[in-house]
Order: C-alpha cells, then structure tokens, then sequence
C-alpha cells in the first residue's frame, strides 16, 4: 500500500508542479509585458527581466499553485479510473481512505509552502519588485528627460529636460502635472538631477518656479525655489513602485491595526491568514468528487468531473478575493473570509465522507 500511496503522491505533485508551470508562464509572461514600455525605455538588460521574472513567482503561486493541485488531483483520479487502476487497487482490499491519502498529503504540503509564501517570502519579493520598478521607471524618465522631447510619461504627467552635462546634471528642466482634478502644476528649472543617498533617491531640481493653476488656467500660487527636494515616487510613482500592504512584512501590518492603516492592514492580514485555507479546500473538493470510481461505461460523466472542480473551486477562490476588500471594515466580511474556505471544507468533506459510508454500505467502489 506504501508503494501505491507513494505512486500517486508522485503523480499528484507532479502534476501540480506541471500545471502551475504552464499556468504560471503564461502569467509571467503577461506581467512582464505590462511593463515593457518601461524596460525597454531604461535598455534593461536580459538579467534584469530574469530577476523580474523569478520576484513575481511568490505572488502568482499563493493563487495558482492551490488551483494547480486541484486540477492535478482530479486529472490523476481521472486518469487511474481510466486505466480501470482504481479497480486494481481496490481489488487489493485497500478503501476509499488509502486512495485520498496521497492527495491529502500533498494539499498539506501545498498549504504549508503558501502559508509561509504568504507570510514571508511574497512580501520580501513585492518589495523587491517595487524597488526594481522604481529604478527601472527612473532609468526610463532620466533617458527621456534628456532628449530634449516633451513627452508624457504617464496619462496627465508631462516631461521635458534639455542635455545632460558631464556631472549628470540634466539643464532646463519642465514637469507638467495635470493628474490632479482640481487644477495643474508646472515645475520649471534651470537643472535638476536624481541623487542616490544611503539607498534611496532624490529628486533634486535647482534655479526654478512652482506655479500652480486651477482648471480654469487661472494662477493660484506661484513659489520661486533655489533648490527643490522631493522623491521622485511623488511625481512618477505609480501603483507597482508606491509603498503599500502588499509591501509590508506580516511584523509591520500586526504594528499599523489601529492606526490610519487599519483597514489596509487588516484586509491584507487576512488575506495572508486565508490563503493557505483554500488548498484544504480543494483537497475536500476533490475527495467529494473522486471519493467513487467511474466505470468506463460512464466515460462520459468522468469527463465533467475536471470542469466542475475547476468551475466550483475557482469561483470559491473569486468569492474569497472578492471578500478581502470588506473584511478590513468589517466583523460580518471578517468572518466569511474564514468562512468560505472553512465552511467549505466542511461542506465537501461531509459530502465525500458521505459516499464513502455509502460505498462502505454496499460492499464496493462503483
């Protein structure tokens, strides 16, 4: 029975790994993509789009790696049943319990490895992203600030900047902001340049004029500066290169509940809390629908048993995404975060302890 147990341990895991290989490509790819205008305006190397690449795998895998053990297991009872080796195995006196096992074992090694995903290393990787994109997006804005060009750089945000001298100085520097509702800002300088100090970057701007206008194009402020300091994430920060939750360590989002950030911190924290629920859930999901054997001459129910788990667990996952926002703000969003993957759990468990019972009562596996 061990080696019939490993077997299928190797085949699930396998699988799994398989799918979310495929799966994950194509995401990758997608993510990768999205930023292309910024990594090809930087002339980022080959090495930097791999390191880009490997930092976005902790986010897709807390969402893809669960769904990818759910089509896994389901495709190894399907294809087991196919090739009558359920029945084999049956034959051999081992129940319905010695054929889920497997599957059980590696859900928990799927919940464990999000768990800590979640937890630790998904955090580490959005800020490493965050920071790489940053430098990308500042690499790109310094390129396009020199080339004498006005150009926009994001929708509402404007940008010009004369050569750049030997010091690295950018001469005759012109930002636009039309981003705001209530009016525009027009920033216009002698010089300017990025300053890196102690790991972070300056946004220095020397000899110039802050004018604020309201939509009307009436004057509403006017400030001469010999030297302006700002970070650049305030005139080109965008969601990917902003501090926010998703950034924070598990430690930081526990100290800002009950601070403005509550609400943020909350959802996030659940959402951290949650993820690894939905692999017990789907080993729960898959146990009620594979818990019988199909027998050939009912192929053709056997062939839906793939896309009612993917359609089931799938809009369970949505359901639960959908929740976080809420469970921030609230006790009853609060707790159906918890209670969509739990409650399910215990919904498809009963179910499939169920069959079982009824496949103990009549002597078999049908």
């Amino acid at each position: 029975m061990r080696v019939i147990s490993r077997m299928m341990a190797r085949r699930v895991a396998a699988r799994s790994l398989a799918v979310f290989g495929f799966v994950g490509v194509i995401i990758l790819t997608t993510q990768v993509l999205n930023q292309a205008s910024k990594l090809v305006e930087a002339s980022s190397s080959l090495w930097l789009i791999v390191r880009l690449l490997v930092l976005f795998v902790p986010t897709i895998a807390v969402v893809i790696l669960p769904v990818a053990f759910l089509i896994a297991v389901i495709q190894t009872y399907d294809s087991m049943d196919e090739n009558l080796e359920t029945a084999v195995v049956q034959a051999t006196g081992a129940g319905p319990w010695t054929l889920l096992a497997p599957a059980a074992l590696v859900g928990a090694g799927v919940a464990a490895i999000v768990l800590l995903t979640s937890l630790f290393v998904e955090p580490a990787a959005n800020r490493a992203v965050r920071d790489l994109l940053g430098t990308v997006q500042l690499d790109a804005i310094q390129i396009i600030a020199t080339d004498g060009v006005l150009r926009e750089v994001e929708p509402g945000l404007f940008v010009r900047g004369g050569a750049q001298s030997d010091d690295g100085q950018i001469n005759g520097i012109f930002i636009l902001d039309r981003r705001r509702d209530s009016g525009e800002i027009l920033y216009v300088a002698e010089r300017g340049q990025l300053v890196r100090d102690q790991g972070r970057i300056r946004l220095e701007i020397f000899n110039g004029t802050l004018l604020v206008r309201n939509r009307a194009g009436a004057e509403e402020q006017r400030v001469s500066f010999g030297k302006y300091i700002t970070e650049p994430e305030a005139f080109f920060g965008t969601v990917e290169t902003r501090f926010g939750a998703r950034h924070a360590t598990t430690a930081e989002l526990l100290r800002q509940l009950g601070t403005d950030n509550d609400a943020r911190a909350r959802s996030e924290l659940v959402r951290r809390s949650t993820d690894w629920l939905y692999p017990v859930l789907f080993v729960a999901l898959a146990a009620a629908l594979t818990s019988r054997a199909v027998p050939s001459r009912q192929a053709g129910l056997r062939r839906w048993r793939l896309p009612l788990a993917v359609v089931i667990g799938g809009g369970l996952r949505v359901l639960g995404l959908a929740i976080l926002g809420p469970a921030g703000q609230g006790v009853l969003a609060l707790a159906a975060a918890f209670a969509v993957p739990l409650g399910g759990a215990l919904i498809f468990g009963i179910l499939a302890g169920q069959r079982i019972t009824g496949l103990r009562a009549n002597g078999g596996r049908a």
